[in-house]
């Protein structure tokens, strides 16, 4: 990875999700690299627009159809806003089945996250926390 490559996958989200990643094929359940669609390409550029603008809090809410890929990419926003800094995030689903899912895509991007961040997730029940003191707490509503 040259250092462009390098600068591009550490400050966004997409290009981590796209290269970095692996989430499971809902038909195969193999693990595989993603391709971003429309709805996760607009929430990427979202994110990116306000981290650009300086917006401190950036606050993701998805609204929308089942099997989107809106979760996913939420979740990948957060994964990497928390490992690329210290960072206290909380994840809402709207049923505890739901949440258990949201932790098993974020210890999926963990467990096979090609880039080198040198900062450990402890996947815990309901709390993420990273080595650089970063937090996910994950409920329901």
């Amino acid at each position: 990875m040259n250092d462009a490559d390098f600068h591009l996958v550490a400050h966004s989200p997409l290009v981590h999700f796209e290269t970095c990643t692996k989430v499971q094929n809902a038909t195969t359940k193999k693990l595989q690299t993603p391709r971003a669609n429309v709805l996760q390409r607009r929430m990427a550029e979202a994110v990116e627009v306000l981290t650009a603008l300086g917006v401190p809090a950036i606050r993701v809410i998805v609204t929308k159809i089942r099997q989107c890929g809106g979760t996913t990419f939420s979740v990948e926003v957060i994964y990497h806003l928390c490992q690329q800094r210290n960072t206290d995030a909380l994840i809402l689903a709207n049923i505890s089945a739901n949440s258990q899912g949201i932790l098993e895509r974020m210890r999926t991007f963990s467990e096979n996250d090609r880039f080198p961040w040198h900062n450990a997730l402890v996947p815990r029940e309901r709390r993420m926390k990273w080595s650089n003191g970063s937090t996910a707490t994950i409920t329901s509503a």
